[in-house]
């Protein structure tokens, strides 16, 4: 059955004291034994592919954003199926789990509904922070509200953290994976929004946990903007801190998407392609 890979690169596992090898572990969003997709691993070289665990309606399946290794463990997040595990709730949106490169174990950490405190839709794996945090932010809130939900999990004692809800009027829709930088805040790139439409970049300060908006693209009638739809598409920090990131839409009159830098402050920002 042909498959989606999604996460080819996303994560690097040395076994040492088992095995020699060094492997690269990642998902794909369908195929495997139940057609909910799969866990796989090929060595530092692409060869010796080996499929490690089938997703199912049981455990969650078709997860769209990789996985994120922290603390010995890999991390990622489905996107359907699961349990409904909260009152009122009404549709099973997934799971966010735990799986063993050293055994090849599967645990379900969280059952995802549209009633869960960390919202639902999670379409990007979790980011690591250097305090040893996994972030998230999910898409939806409920039943098709678009805000954000910003949660943190601590992967030592299981434990999720709700930090903050943004609303999706003032900041725009955050689809993108999030950006640890080195100052310690968060940071992505979002969709649609107030005024003009396209988006903003937002930096979550985590001293204060406030969100703020340090750039928003432009839009005119015959430009769709300096970035539009983000999805799936983090900043990455320059060793000069300067972010650079890309986008699905905008630029000139085709709309085909950017590739674009800005400083932390929210200043400096210029489109360095635009095709």
């Amino acid at each position: 059955m042909k498959t989606q890979l999604l996460s080819f690169f996303l994560s690097l596992f040395s076994t040492g004291l088992v095995h020699s090898q060094v492997y690269m572990y990642g998902t794909t969003s369908a195929g495997g034994a139940n057609g909910y997709g799969t866990i796989y691993r090929v060595d530092q070289n692409g060869q010796n592919f080996e499929k490690l665990f089938d997703f199912s309606q049981a455990t969650g399946g078709k997860p769209f954003g990789g996985l994120t290794l922290a603390n010995g463990k890999l991390y990622g997040f489905t996107t359907e199926g699961g349990q409904i595990v909260n009152s009122g709730a009404i549709i099973a949106a997934g799971t966010f789990y735990e799986f063993n490169p050293i055994d090849n174990s599967f645990n379900v950490i969280e059952y995802i509904d549209d009633k869960s405190v960390i919202g639902n839709t999670f379409n990007s794996a979790p980011t690591l922070g250097s305090n040893g945090l996994l972030y998230s932010l999910s898409e939806l809130v409920e039943i098709g509200t678009p805000a954000n939900v910003l949660s943190s999990f601590d992967p030592v004692n299981a434990t999720f953290t709700a930090i903050d809800t943004i609303p999706s009027a003032q900041y725009g829709q955050g689809k993108s994976k999030l950006l640890y930088a080195s100052d310690g805040n968060l940071y992505w790139t979002s969709t649609g929004g107030p005024g003009v439409g396209s988006g903003q970049i937002i930096k979550f300060d985590l001293t204060t946990n406030q969100p703020v908006s340090l750039h928003t693209s432009s839009w005119s009638l015959n430009t769709p903007g300096d970035y539009n739809g983000a999805r799936n598409n983090p900043l990455f920090e320059a060793l000069n801190g300067s972010l650079f990131g890309t986008s699905f839409l905008g630029g000139q009159s085709q709309g085909g998407g950017t590739m674009f830098r800005i400083d932390k402050d929210g200043t400096n920002f210029i489109q360095i392609y635009n095709p």
